[in-house]
């Protein structure tokens, strides 16, 4: 069954690539100078907006009291460099102008089947996933024994960090946890102080252009038909357009193995888990579980809300988790959406239960060698 839609905006074009899609029903184009309106049955709410200043501000401000009272969701058509601030204003999702209407049809049912939890979390600032009351019971209880008895653990490895390098003794980060809220993330430094400035050098090296050629190759085997794909200012190859695809998520999800950038005491300390342990001031702050999906950097966050695999930030962000402690994790034989796809289960299905069964598992998991 189609979408039924609503689009205000200026661009043309978006609109009648919205209004030939077979996946949406869509009614007139609206002005963004008008008083937004939308039919009862509306089920989306389309905004294009092309920054951040008080004048978009005000267009979102007005889509938010067309859908009032509604069951419309609101999504942004904008720049994901401004993502987080449409998020804080109750957007429930933003996409390029670009982005293809599978993803955005994919989407927008999630929202709607989700609507009623989501809409319950949204709040002026961020939107806010709850923590159940047995699982956050537990995670004080189980924290606080922990930072009480790691206490020498944590002293030393303070002490070897400061004697190897100078720096400071933490690394703290912007993650996102459960419901996009972004929080600082916290482990023990275990590379060198300017680690951040060297990663445009290190992705010119050699074996990341290897990696990059081998998909290259790929790609170019997988596009003997060679659709010709249509945007907004153009017109692209498939093969380009997975080409250029294909090495932003290089960049975005860069690793690199024997990282110059670690010091000894940070190759001891991952390969051990230690340098995730100040993570346990996150679990007492509220800001993650002993259990549940990874917390994600901003950037790699930012790309799953354009994605299929938003469902799993409807979890607690966790010390540990589903795809920490299995057997294809432990042989460095999974990928990333393998591990996306774990996180979706535990999402729908996390329990006392089956997290207790993953603490049990985490230990020996912990011990894997990983030097990334």
């Amino acid at each position: 069954m189609k979408i039924k839609i609503k689009y205000y905006g200026n661009n043309k074009s978006v609109y009648n690539r919205l209004y030939k899609s077979r996946l949406f029903n869509m009614s007139e184009q609206g002005n963004v100078n008008d008083n937004m309106t939308i039919e009862e049955d509306t089920q989306c709410l389309f905004l294009q907006v092309d920054g951040n200043n008080a004048r978009q501000i005000f267009l979102i401000q007005k889509a938010q009291l067309a859908i009032l009272n509604t069951n419309a969701v609101l999504i942004v058509l904008g720049s994901n460099k401004h993502l987080y601030n449409y998020l804080r204003r109750r957007v429930f999702d933003v996409f390029d102008i670009n982005s293809p209407a599978e993803q955005i049809e994919t989407r927008i049912r999630f929202f709607l089947h989700h609507k009623e939890l989501l809409t319950s979390s949204l709040d002026t600032d961020h939107v806010e996933f709850k923590i159940p009351i047995w699982k956050r019971i537990f995670d004080i209880v189980f924290a606080s024994i922990a930072l009480i008895l790691l206490t020498p653990l944590f002293a030393l490895t303070a002490l070897f960090i400061r004697l190897e390098s100078k720096g400071p003794v933490f690394y703290s980060s912007k993650r996102v946890g459960a419901g996009y809220k972004v929080f600082d993330f916290f482990k023990f430094r275990s590379m060198y102080p300017d680690a951040d400035k060297r990663i445009n050098e290190l992705m010119s090296s050699g074996q990341y252009n290897k990696q990059a050629a081998n998909k290259q190759k790929t790609i170019d085997i997988n596009s003997s038909n060679n659709t010709t794909l249509f945007q907004d200012d153009g017109s692209i190859s498939e093969a380009e357009h997975l080409a250029k695809k294909t090495e932003e998520e290089d960049r975005t999800f860069f690793k690199l193995n024997n990282d110059p950038r670690i010091t000894k005491v940070g190759r001891i300390i991952r390969n051990t888990s230690i340098d995730e342990l100040p993570q346990l001031v996150n679990v007492l702050k509220g800001d993650m579980s002993i259990v549940g999906n990874r917390p994600l950097p901003l950037y790699e966050a930012e790309k799953l809300t354009t994605d299929m695999w938003g469902e799993r930030f409807l979890a607690p962000a966790g010390l540990t988790g589903l795809w920490q402690v299995s057997q294809r994790a432990k042989s460095n034989d999974m990928s990333s959406e393998d591990r996306k796809l774990l996180d979706i289960q535990y999402a729908r299905h996390f329990n006392f239960l089956d997290d207790m069964v993953i603490i049990l598992k985490t230990l020996p998991a912990m011990l894997q060698h990983e030097n990334v």
